[in-house]
């Protein structure tokens, strides 16, 4: 279980002789003195913005064992990290510092089941847990950004593009249960809450061919990009083209929402996956890892 972090706004840790790895308690003053770092590389940094943007709507929604933290040099932060109910996140930044909120999260006795983030920084703060852990290190995921700049190229499938209804949500619920386990990334800790809200906000959508047959779901939003996520296709209904016509869709509901930009990440194995997206108008970003940790 992650140790209480004290209820103050921030504690330095003087892990690195140049460098502070601060944790923040509030989400406002997180966001003060993360958002212009973050912002500056806004694509590659998206998975960050959505969830800062979702805190400072919600503070109630920071929980207990969530974290931020920024690792600050002399002119302000070189890495940011956070954690939102799952894996540490963390923005690319020099190895020094990767190196200092490992230790940081080490001998504040922070329990993090691995880290997400470009790969040499996560894999950098990975190996400092490990090494003074003794924890190993289990298969990466790999994972990539995409971008869609413009339009979406819509594509054919049979059937009809729908809002989810909300006797759909169990059914839906466990397909995005389903997909965490199948992409090999950490589940989310509320499924069920989480399929919930973004049925009510009008943000989760299914294709239907005599029913849910795909879905794929909008969210962590600023005020200029979304990001699409949960796209998921049951596998006997697989090979139909139901998942990229339902994509392309959700993508138009992201433009009608008035932002400009729509990201999406995805495996970077799943070929075919990926040739779907660069169809409807998606190109890379950058590459992102998921790196987890071996439980006893």
């Amino acid at each position: 279980m992650t140790t209480p972090l004290p209820p103050h706004a921030g504690t330095a840790a003087p892990v690195h002789p140049t460098l502070r790895v601060v944790e923040h308690r509030d989400p406002a003053v997180f966001a003060a003195r993360a958002l212009s770092f973050l912002e500056a590389r806004e694509l590659e940094n998206c998975l960050f913005l959505g969830i800062v943007q979702g805190w400072l709507d919600k503070p109630r929604s920071f929980g207990a064992d969530d974290l931020m933290l920024t690792v600050e040099g002399d002119n302000g932060p070189v890495l940011v990290a956070l954690r939102a109910g799952q894996n540490l996140v963390v923005t690319n930044g020099p190895r020094a510092a990767g190196e200092a909120l490992g230790t940081h999260l080490v001998l504040g006795q922070r329990a993090i089941p691995g880290v997400t983030g470009p790969p040499d920084a996560a894999h950098v703060v990975a190996e400092r847990w490990r090494a003074l852990v003794g924890t190993r290190l289990r298969q990466a995921t790999k994972m990539a950004i995409h971008r869609l700049d413009g339009l979406p190229q819509e594509l054919s499938a049979a059937g009809r593009f729908r809002a989810a209804r909300e006797d759909e949500v169990d059914l839906l619920t466990g397909w995005l249960v389903t997909f965490f386990d199948e992409v090999r990334l950490p589940p989310n800790p509320r499924p069920r809450a989480a399929m919930e809200n973004s049925q009510l906000a009008g943000r989760l959508f299914v294709w239907d061919d005599g029913g849910p047959v795909a879905m794929a779901i909008w969210g962590g939003a600023t005020p200029r990009l979304a990001r699409v996520f949960g796209v998921y296709t049951p596998p006997a209904r697989r090979g139909r083209g139901y998942a990229g016509a339902c994509v392309a869709r959700v993508c138009g509901e992201v433009r009608a929402s008035g932002r400009r930009l729509v990201t999406l990440f995805a495996d970077r194995v799943n070929l075919g996956a990926t040739r779907i997206y660069r169809r409807i108008g998606f190109t890379p970003v950058c590459d992102w890892d998921h790196i987890p940790f071996e439980t006893d």
